[in-house]
């Protein structure tokens, strides 16, 4: 291995971790394959983190520091586009990996050309005295009927491990889901839109369900609460033949990270709702689609606020889309 050449990049998110990160790195260093670069990013930590991190001398260590907190989202971004590797795989830093999971992974993907994503199940830590072993679907037939039948969850996202190519293919993760959750999710979909992926029985990650982390906030907004929904949504949307627009991508869903919903500006909302409405009557999208995205700008946005874009200048495009749609 060289330092300009390594075979795999691993990209570690950090924040707040000192009390997890030492194993979540120590998993990486002590793999059977030892071919890689190990790029960790500190997004603006304020316990012991950064010191756990200094305190390894290994050369395949890349330790760089955000400016100020940017959040998990801009921070994966940054860390993918500066992946050298043939391959990248993901290590969250609460987490940590069987000793051989990359070897197993990359010998995987290098036997099957066809294939550019490759993940692994995972058990699943909730406490000292629970734990669930994952049950993924494995093969990329299951991957698709699996997301035809609605499911999204289709990966231990940080199990991964995919072509460099693949990422170069599709992008990295949307900014439209930053702080609201959901961005791999999207990612995947949009990925097995283009590309083939498996799941490795064998479970070769191990994940901790933090009581402070994200999945276990009661207090999200609706917007984040239907995060995964909106990803599904707009899988249906690219299925059917469209495109996210500018303003779907940019302004949709972002307004739960300022602003609480409620009490959010209509003109803001008003944006969102147009967007998901308009989308939803377009001639293109068949009634299953459209359906699906009118529920879900119901359940996402305030009744009144739906009102009022009814009755607004709109309200012939409103009316129509109300009267195609059959909502039981």
């Amino acid at each position: 291995m060289t330092a300009d050449s390594p075979l795999i990049s691993v990209i570690m998110p950090a924040y707040n971790c000192d009390k997890y990160i030492h194993k979540a790195i120590s998993s990486i260093l002590f793999q059977t394959e030892g071919n890689f670069e190990l790029l960790i990013t500190d997004d603006g930590s304020t316990d012991k983190t950064i010191k756990i991190i200094n305190s390894f001398t290994d050369k395949r260590i890349v330790l760089r520091k955000n400016k100020k907190n940017i959040g998990n989202l801009r921070t994966i971004n940054k860390l993918l586009k500066s992946c050298k590797g043939k391959y990248i795989a993901l290590q969250d830093a609460d987490d940590w990996s069987s000793k051989n999971r990359l070897s197993i992974q990359l010998e995987t993907l290098e036997n099957n050309p066809s294939i550019d994503l490759c993940g692994t199940n995972c058990i699943k830590f909730y406490s000292q005295n629970i734990q669930i072993t994952s049950n993924y679907p494995l093969s990329s037939t299951e991957l698709i009927k699996s997301i035809e039948q609605g499911r999204t969850s289709l990966f231990c996202g940080a199990s991964v491990l995919f072509r460099r190519t693949a990422l170069l293919s599709i992008g990295t993760y949307q900014e439209c889901f930053d702080r609201i959750g959901s961005a791999d999710i999207d990612w995947h979909l949009r990925l097995l839109e283009k590309h083939l992926a498996i799941n490795i029985e064998e479970p070769l990650y191990y994940y901790r369900q933090l009581q402070n982390s994200y999945s276990n906030s009661g207090n999200e907004s609706s917007i984040k609460r239907n995060s995964t929904n909106i990803a599904y949504a707009l899988h249906l949307l690219r299925k059917s033949g469209q495109r996210e627009t500018s303003t779907l991508k940019q302004e949709t869903f972002r307004i739960a990270v300022t602003e609480k919903t409620e009490g959010a500006h209509p003109s803001t909302i008003d944006k969102v709702v147009m967007e998901l409405f308009n989308l939803a009557a377009n001639s293109k999208t068949n009634n299953k689609v459209a359906a699906f995205i009118f529920k879900l700008a119901l359940s996402t946005l305030q009744t009144a606020t739906v009102q009022h874009y009814i009755n607004t200048k709109r309200r012939k495009s409103a009316e129509k889309i109300k009267h195609k749609l059959i909502i039981k």
